[in-house]
């Protein structure tokens, strides 16, 4: 079932909090392979504040909150991910699953451009996307009318990181 780009799914995301990216859990049903306790990762690309991770033919991008940086370098860091983002698309990758439920919730008119630029890669690719927003409604918002504009046939939001990817596993049978 395709859900539409609009709609926000989901139940309650992952709670905001200082830790690394690397705490971040292997998320359950990440490619159909829930059944197996082993499944391997591999680092594709780290900025200071997201990581790429290439997991079978999917690819997860984490990104997180550094209060630390300010919005100049927060922007920069979005721009720095759209080559990689098109890379990943244009390849053998089969769709991304992008987690900001740890990014910040409000995001500058630079990032929300790059964001753009980013999900547009995968719907010109004919590739899902499947974009996790936080649990803060300014940030849904935001990618919502992102995620609608950018990527309307092959983008979905999602408020929980399992029915995201529910809905990439879904879209393998299609």
């Amino acid at each position: 079932m395709v859900v539409p780009s609009h709609v926000v799914r989901g139940r309650s995301s992952w709670a905001a909090s200082s830790e690394a990216a690397s705490s971040w859990p292997a998320p359950s049903g990440v490619g159909g392979r829930a059944e197996s306790s082993l499944w391997l990762t591999q680092r594709f690309a780290e900025g200071q504040n997201y990581s790429i991770d290439l997991e079978a033919s999917r690819a997860v991008c984490r990104v997180w909150s550094r209060p630390d940086l300010d919005t100049a370098q927060g922007a920069a860091l979005a721009v720095e991910k759209i080559v990689l983002f098109r890379r990943l698309a244009q390849g053998n990758i089969r769709e991304m699953l992008f987690d900001l439920t740890r990014a910040p919730a409000v995001t500058g008119p630079i990032t929300q451009a790059a964001l753009g630029e980013m999900m547009q890669a995968w719907e010109q690719a004919g590739k899902p996307i499947a974009v996790v927003s936080g649990a803060v409604s300014i940030q849904q918002l935001q990618l919502r009318r992102l995620v609608t504009t950018f990527a309307p046939q092959q983008g979905a939001l999602f408020t929980a990181l399992e029915d995201a990817t529910a809905w990439l596993d879904s879209r393998h049978n299609r």
